[in-house]
């Protein structure tokens, strides 16, 4: 609560479930999320979410509303996406170990999840990944059959402005609000 007046509330959080190649299928087809095209074979990122039921957000004006708590309360937490790791600097199949958010990565932790889905196998679910301390920060897909952690984000009002440190843990972002713009939703 008390970084409240920080946290965006029309921020969209994209769980973009659009086929990329393939055809969807109940029945165990094969198929790619718009995100593997996207990430694996274009190399070309986005922050488009063309659907509104893949907008996760706490408004029904501008998504799908549902960033509530069990309790009704807004929740606009969510998980990074493949999208926003390709473009911090998380390259597919490739390690980075220079970009923030494997500077950040604690030590031991191997894995993140995504909230970005990238392809079913016929058998199985993949999802995006980041790959943490042991594993070069490389952004890559995995079936979901394993227990990899997750890192929970949070989108800042447009008139928060960075102040200082470089986002590393041992000088982290620094942030400050205009107070002019405390309650405003820019």
């Amino acid at each position: 609560n008390k970084y409240d007046k920080y946290i965006s509330r029309t921020a969209i959080y994209c769980n973009d479930r659009t086929v990329g190649s393939g055809t969807w299928s109940s029945s165990g087809s094969s198929f790619k999320y718009a995100a593997y095209t996207r990430l694996y074979t274009n190399k070309a990122p986005t922050y488009v979410c063309s659907q509104l039921n893949d907008r996760f957000t706490t408004s029904t004006t501008t998504g799908n509303g549902r960033l509530y708590n069990s309790s009704g309360v807004e929740s606009p937490i969510a998980t990074i996406t493949a999208d926003e790791v390709s473009y911090a600097g998380g390259f597919n199949d490739d390690n980075n170990t220079s970009y923030y958010i494997y500077q950040n990565a604690s030590s031991g932790a191997s894995y993140w999840w995504t909230m970005s889905p990238s392809r079913w196998n016929g058998d199985e679910a993949y999802v995006w990944f980041v790959g943490g301390s042991s594993n070069g920060g490389r952004l890559d897909d995995h079936d979901v059959n394993n227990p990899y952690g997750v890192r929970p984000v949070v989108s800042l009002k447009s008139c928060v402005q960075w102040s200082e440190g470089n986002g590393t843990t041992a000088t982290p972002y620094q942030v400050r609000i205009n107070s002019s713009c405390i309650s405003a939703e820019n």
